[in-house]
């Protein structure tokens, strides 16, 4: 009864329009999208250019295998020069590790990080890789180019909103949108290989070099 104005959003519309065109009702110019967080850079304890690793996520079937994480590591020193750096937070410290253990000597891990903690590294790291978790969403609000992993998430809803951001779903595929287990066997992330996160890397990374050049 507290409702007295509906505002009409497309379904497949991803969540940042839809909250946009909800502020335009009262009258916000949403024309600009701009996240103004006022946190320096930090840069990790590597030599060089960095890319940023997120194991974690809240709900168990947003987690890629921590061992595929540490081959893409291998796969972005060898094929990009990038150390990558491996995010944690309460409780994924063991996730964090498993990791960098599989990474031979290309990952290192971070202290635990706080919300402030991933802007500043967001903002100096070359891409991050990670499921649909808050630190995507940080990084993506400053810029850094994303490579996100989705299965029980729609990316075209929960994904990054640049353009040249890419993601590797099986969303089409998940029988469990938006519950916090998986209720099947395997769950649909086990089905997305090394190979092709490195081939949305190589992707994103390579946008990023044309909008430099």
């Amino acid at each position: 009864m507290f409702y007295t104005e509906h505002r009409g959003v497309p379904r497949g519309q991803h969540v940042i329009g839809k909250n946009l065109r909800l502020a335009s009702v009262l009258g916000v110019d949403v024309s600009d999208v701009a996240f103004p967080f006022d946190v320096p850079r930090q840069q990790p304890a590597v030599d060089g250019p960095y890319a940023i690793l997120n194991p974690g996520a809240a709900w168990p079937n947003k987690r890629w295998p921590a061992p595929r994480l540490g081959a893409l590591a291998m796969a972005l020193r060898d094929r990009w020069n990038l150390q990558s750096v491996v995010l944690w937070g309460p409780g994924e410290f063991d996730l964090a590790e498993a990791v960098v253990a599989t990474a031979a000597g290309a990952a290192i891990l971070t202290p635990q990080t706080s919300v402030a903690d991933v802007v500043a590294l967001a903002r100096g790291a070359s891409v991050m890789v990670s499921g649909d978790t808050g630190p995507t969403h940080i990084a993506a609000a400053v810029g850094t180019p994303i490579v996100g992993i989705y299965g029980p998430t729609r990316p075209e809803r929960n994904g990054p909103w640049l353009a040249d951001d890419e993601t590797v779903s099986r969303a089409s595929i998940c029988q469990c949108h938006h519950f916090r287990q998986c209720k099947v066997e395997k769950m649909c992330l086990l089905d997305i290989e090394v190979a092709e996160v490195v081939a949305a890397v190589d992707r994103r990374l390579a946008a990023a070099e044309r909008r430099r050049a």
